[in-house]
This record gives structure tokens, C-alpha cells and sequence, in this order.
């Protein structure tokens, strides 16, 4: 787990010591954020090895775009995992427990394009 500036995100590591950052801080949230206890891998087999694909983890952030009413709001953040790399492909709001299920769908599917880095104050993609 990676922390700075009260925001907090995860790399990837490899078997091979290879980490790869998620950043959830530039495409997850930009506001104050923790993240839930667990995280959530998605594994499939490769080449006939069982190997992650995906991992989902809860990011819960501060959104402050109304600073007399901040509020608390949570994402899963999906990413992608191969050998070359990691990356954030969405963040889904948890607006109900159907939120789950959608991110474990996003999580199953490997075409799905890397999320932007531009992120101004909210996630790029929701749901």
C-alpha cells in the first residue's frame, strides 16, 4: 500500500520484483482517500498456469467539490493485470451491492483500455 498526502493507492509487484503503480490518485480520486480491507484477485489460467488477471480493490474518498458539504464516496477501482504491466480500467461508484457484480465484469474483461491520467476530481468512468 502506498500513502501520500492522505491519498492512499497500490502497486502491482510481479514474482519477477516488476511493480507496476495504479496511481488510483489520478484516475481513481484526487481527494483524500483510504482503502477497504481487502482486495479482490481475479485469476485465470495463462499458458496452463493460474495467474492474476485483475485485481479490485474499495477506495473510499473524500469528495470535496462542495466544500461547505464534503461527503464520503466509495469506488472499486478495477485493474488489469498482464505480464508487461498494470493499470486502472475503471472506477465504479458503490452505489448499492450491484456494484460488485458490475466491477467483477469489467475485471473479466482484458480489452478493456487502460483509464487517462488527467483526472480533474472525479473518476474518469463510472459503472
Amino acid at each position: 500500500m502506498l500513502d501520500d498526502d492522505e491519498r492512499s493507492s497500490i502497486s502491482v509487484v510481479t514474482p519477477e520484483r516488476r511493480v507496476f503503480p495504479l496511481d488510483y490518485r489520478d484516475v481513481v480520486t484526487r481527494g483524500f482517500s483510504t482503502l477497504g480491507a481487502k482486495a479482490e484477485w481475479r485469476m485465470a489460467k495463462v499458458d496452463g498456469k493460474l495467474m492474476p488477471v485483475a485485481v479490485i480493490v474499495r477506495v473510499h474518498s473524500l469528495d470535496q467539490s462542495d466544500l461547505e458539504y464534503p461527503k464520503r464516496v466509495s469506488f472499486l477501482a478495477v485493474a488489469k493485470i498482464s505480464p508487461d504491466g498494470a493499470c486502472v480500467t475503471r472506477a465504479v461508484e458503490v452505489l448499492g451491492p450491484e456494484a460488485y457484480e458490475q466491477a467483477r465484469r469489467f475485471a473479466n474483461d482484458r480489452h478493456l483500455e487502460c483509464l487517462r491520467t488527467d483526472l480533474k476530481s472525479k473518476p474518469q468512468m463510472k459503472g
